[in-house]
């Protein structure tokens, strides 16, 4: 039985004004970056009061600028918690353990910018927010300032300031915080991008994947220009060896998707091209009425020509066409074929990495034959567009 929340004359919620009650605790599941949004919208809440009425700018600035300067300690905290899983993913260590115990934002912002430095996507946009953090180290290095007139030594805060213009500090704030909106997204994609494992001598799966693409065919690396190339590329992604570089060109040779670019197919799926014009077939007959979009395939008459079953059921209704065509993949592909469809329109429809295709594929080879066909291969008009797509970032166009 759920424990029940606590209430009390003061802090609970109201039956008759249900709409202010707010969910905290393990009924609202707040991460750090909820707070953090909460304190910066906090800000901009403050800031909009007194731009309505000016006389309260004096007693409004300290919870304003305390809220602004926790919402950045809190962010600073955040990535520097998504960097530590990213570097020990790399370097297979932690190097900050205590991070949340610090409050001197000085030494957390130059943790965060030692640790961002793995790939330039991330240290970029760290290294525009640097002006705008290093701001605060002036006037509020450990989150005292704004929150009691007096130090712990007796020491008058803000001797230095005399003036605070809000308006000046709202431009900064709305330009750092459009920056940090940034950070956050970017920094949630690389999580995602390393936790596939492609990477290796100090280059990112992202730069492999750009390697790839301006090397030559694999056929034509015995050619002289080969060697002109692979220099520049050396060169352009201080590649430190010749050891390291036929590393990352044994990983694009071996990788399915990477392989693809140089000239090589490398199969990994037990779905055959027969198997997927079955489906494909069959699926667009289903859909007869109203053909997808983007479609490339012969005329619905040439397919007609090639399976007579099939064009003697396309003036059956919709539900008539759709179990045919569930029978017929049913019948016709194997639960592992079947599988490897749902995993490619996994792919394609929700832009996956390739390197996920196997443990996708793994989940839906516990499924049921029927189960997988009817709610994940015969519905949507974009279905063919969203495999085929996966089936071209598998590397897999052999099926194609």
């Amino acid at each position: 039985m759920n424990k029940p929340y606590k209430s009390n004359r003061t802090f609970g919620d109201d039956d008759l004004n249900f709409n202010f009650n707010a969910c905290v605790g393990q009924n609202g599941q707040a991460k750090i970056q909820d707070y953090q949004f909460g304190y910066q919208l906090a800000v901009n809440v403050m800031i909009n009061f007194i731009k309505q009425d000016t006389r309260y700018v004096d007693p409004l600035i300290y919870p304003l600028l305390f809220s602004a300067r926790h919402s950045i300690e809190l962010f600073i905290k955040e990535i520097i918690s998504h960097l530590e899983i990213i570097n020990k993913m790399i370097y297979n260590k932690t190097q900050f353990k205590n991070h949340f115990l610090i409050h001197d934002i000085s030494i957390l912002w130059e943790h965060l910018k030692k640790i961002s430095s793995f790939d330039k996507r991330i240290k970029d946009p760290i290294s525009r927010l640097d002006e705008y953090i290093t701001d605060y180290f002036d006037i509020d290095l450990t989150g005292e300032t704004f929150r009691y007139p007096f130090d712990t030594k007796n020491k008058h805060h803000l001797d230095d300031f005399s003036v605070i213009n809000v308006l000046k500090f709202e431009k900064r704030f709305n330009e750092m915080n459009s920056i940090i909106e940034y950070v956050y997204f970017i920094i949630d994609n690389l999580t995602t991008e390393y936790d596939v494992g492609t990477f290796i001598c100090g280059l990112s799966r992202h730069e492999i994947e750009e390697i790839s693409k301006k090397l030559p065919k694999k056929s034509n690396w015995s050619e002289p220009s080969f060697k002109v190339i692979s220099e520049q590329i050396k060169s352009e992604y201080n590649i430190p060896s010749n050891k390291a570089y036929s590393e990352i060109l044994d990983l694009i040779k071996k990788h399915k998707e990477f392989s693809y670019n140089i000239g090589i197919t490398n199969i990994s799926t037990v779905l055959t091209k027969d198997e997927y014009n079955i489906f494909k077939m069959g699926y667009l007959y289903s859909r007869a009425i109203e053909r997808p979009e983007g479609i490339q395939t012969v005329s619905f008459e040439k397919l007609f020509e090639i399976n007579n079953d099939l064009a003697n059921t396309n003036q059956k209704p919709y539900l008539e066409k759709k179990n045919d065509f569930i029978n017929s993949v049913i019948d016709n592909l194997s639960l592992e074929s079947i599988a490897a469809l749902c995993s490619f329109y996994d792919i394609g429809h929700e832009n996956l990495y390739s390197e996920q295709y196997e443990k996708v594929f793994d989940f839906y080879l516990k499924g049921n034959k029927y189960n997988l066909v009817l709610d994940r291969l015969s519905d949507g008009y974009r279905r063919v567009d969203d495999i085929e797509k996966g089936i071209k970032k598998c590397g897999q166009v052999h099926l194609l």
